[in-house]
């Protein structure tokens, strides 16, 4: 687990929440109470609905507003196996706690970091997304926010000429709020902004390979290619759902 999660009281600005995610360099925060009882979870998620209605920050809004409800918990004694399947049916992240309170946090990320390392060597073209969300590099940022919330997608890969050529992830869009320039933002063209160069594999890439990569470059998603063209994309969450059904020794997620 990722130990000393970063938490904020519901009473907190989104303004405060961006400032937090965007030096800590992190996806989400949880809202506590004045106990660190885990009471909802805001992530980019949250932002991205918010820009995509006011097209730009509601900053003073308060988190406890838009967070979202029902956390779900795991205790530091818990299997990977048993976090990773307990992640894959809620289909979210894990608070680790005990006796309530939020001692660390599991994400899609930190499976990369045990995988990465593991015996699988299994193809993953059978678990990756075949349908890739693509914008042209003269699209819109506002374009990619508004696909990624309707679609509920992570990422927009942006091509140039049919052809690969970045991508534009939440984290992207956490870097434009830190600029305070999102209203201005929101009409540049994705080619401007779109993170480069494209971190890419081959299609028959095992499971282990893509957790190398990912962990080695920082990715929560890889794009996969058969020549020059752009044929599925894997995503951290993919290789969870990868392991779940190999399964895993039962090691704990402290350590």
């Amino acid at each position: 687990m990722s130990a000393k999660p970063l938490t904020l009281v519901p009473q907190a600005s989104l303004k405060d929440a961006v400032d937090i995610m965007v030096e800590k360099n992190v996806g989400s925060l949880y809202v506590v109470n004045a106990k660190n009882v885990p009471l909802g979870v805001l992530t980019e998620r949250e932002l991205l609905q918010d820009l995509v209605i006011n097209k730009e920050l509601s900053k003073d809004l308060e988190v406890g507003k838009v967070m979202s409800r029902g956390v779900v918990s795991i205790p530091p004694e818990a299997s990977v196996i048993e976090a990773a399947r307990t992640m894959l049916k809620a289909k979210g992240r894990l608070a680790v706690t005990r006796n309530d309170e939020i001692i660390g946090v599991v994400t899609a990320s930190d499976f990369v970091r045990v995988f990465s390392t593991g015996p699988e060597n299994r193809s993953i073209s059978s678990n990756a997304t075949q349908k890739v969300k693509t914008l042209d590099v003269e699209n819109t940022t506002f374009d990619a926010i508004r696909l990624m919330y309707e679609r509920r997608i992570g990422s927009v890969v942006v091509t140039e000429d049919g052809r690969p050529y970045g991508i534009f992830t939440e984290r992207d869009i956490l870097r434009i709020l830190a600029g305070r320039r999102e209203k201005m933002m929101m009409e540049t063209k994705l080619g401007q902004v779109a993170s480069r160069p494209l971190v890419t594999a081959n299609l028959g890439v095992t499971a282990m390979e893509a957790a190398s990569i990912m962990k080695s470059n920082k990715i929560k998603r890889l794009p996969l290619v058969k020549g020059d063209n752009l044929v599925a994309i894997i995503t951290a969450r993919d290789l969870v759902e990868i392991y779940v059904t190999t399964g895993l020794p039962a090691v704990t997620i402290r350590g």
